[in-house]
């Protein structure tokens, strides 16, 4: 009876075992894309402002910049939350994401993926000045960054000290029901009314406990 016994808590124990090992194994194997509609989380629609440039990022297709005004359509952002602080970042009007790829070069991408030295999953954390940060999930020490001319840095040349890496996230407010919508455009403001219809998504309204986020 006590040999069984044994028997039975080591035949657990190497199960256990196994099914740990299998784990490991498919948390080093990141997925070759990921699902832009099946996540979890929130779905927010900002502008993000570079500290840096003093103007918004857009996001119009595969080139990246930090040179647009707030009534530029290109410059709503999608933030996606796809697991605890894992974030995709999205163009609303264009559909690409923003990827940092394996030179650490800010790329847009139809699909957002992460193979081939490409990630498009994003941290957001916050410099000791309060700014925002956005660092690729793969390599924490890689940020988005902007010089002041508003073109894209390396990733791998940003610190979490420099002006280049700080970003602010606006929020908006529902153009349906805000009269701050009128100090945007005709074309941001249509943009964001068909997000809207398409997605049933509803725009956060802008709160005072909001503006960094």
């Amino acid at each position: 009876m006590q040999v069984r016994q044994i028997t039975t808590t080591i035949l657990l124990q190497f199960l256990l075992w196994c099914f740990s090992i299998q784990k490991s194994m498919q948390a080093a194997m990141p997925p070759s894309s990921i699902s832009d509609t099946e996540y979890s989380g929130t779905n927010r629609i900002r502008l993000l402002f570079s500290r840096n440039s003093g103007s918004y990022v857009r996001i119009p297709g595969r080139n990246i910049e930090a040179k647009a005004g707030p009534e530029d359509p290109y410059a709503l952002i999608r933030f996606k939350t796809i697991d605890f602080n894992e974030t995709l970042i999205q163009g609303v009007k264009s559909k690409y994401y923003l990827c940092i790829n394996s030179r650490g070069d800010l790329v847009g991408k139809r699909k957002p993926r992460s193979n081939e030295g490409v990630s498009c999953v994003f941290h957001e954390t916050y410099s000791e000045s309060y700014y925002v940060l956005i660092a690729a999930a793969r390599r924490k020490d890689w940020l988005v960054g902007f010089n002041r001319h508003g073109e894209p840095r390396r990733a791998t040349r940003n610190r979490p000290s420099s002006r280049a890496s700080h970003f602010m996230v606006i929020p908006l407010s529902n153009p349906e029901e805000d009269n701050n919508m009128k100090y945007f455009s005709d074309e941001i403001q249509q943009t964001l009314w068909q997000v809207g219809r398409e997605s049933g998504e509803s725009i956060s309204r802008t709160q005072s406990g909001d503006s960094n986020r």
